[in-house]
């Protein structure tokens, strides 16, 4: 009896251990993400962040756990993520026209799971007003009044 809670608890920490390094390996890939950033994602961060646009909180190249598995967890790392409004922005490069059905599965799993995404081509962003602008509007039916 005293062997079988020995072995039940070296698998559970084994377990345990084996998501703590998956999740270190997830965070490593997001943050290497963040060291190259693409124009566009530089445009459009340097709007973003430290609250410019309309005070809200936005991380870059953020991890979304979407299930969890006996080989680990599955994840999206989105472009831009708002927690506050569970808002998701996603900017699309050339690679997209090549990806188009993983790209509309990835958005419905997302939206399933209550997020709000919007998308950007990279070329929208040359116009950057009107691109943030688009934004605005879309964060306005998502905020809470105060």
């Amino acid at each position: 009896m005293n062997s079988i809670f020995i072995l039940s608890f070296i698998l559970y920490y084994l377990y345990f251990i084996y998501d703590y390094l998956f999740i270190l390996s997830m965070k490593e890939k997001a943050r290497n993400l963040r060291k190259e950033p693409t124009d566009s994602e530089s445009k459009l961060w340097s709007l973003l962040r430290n609250r410019k646009f309309m005070g809200l909180k936005f991380r870059r190249q953020h991890p979304i756990i979407y299930s969890s598995s006996a080989t680990g967890l599955d994840y999206y790392i989105v472009d831009f993520y708002c927690a506050e409004l569970l808002l998701i922005l996603e900017l699309d490069g050339e690679i997209h026209n090549f990806q188009k059905e993983d790209d509309e599965y990835r958005e419905q799993s997302l939206k399933q799971m209550g997020y709000n995404i919007i998308r950007f081509q990279n070329q929208e962003l040359n116009t950057l007003h009107i691109a943030m602008h688009k934004l605005y509007l879309f964060v306005k039916k998502l905020k809470p009044k105060n």
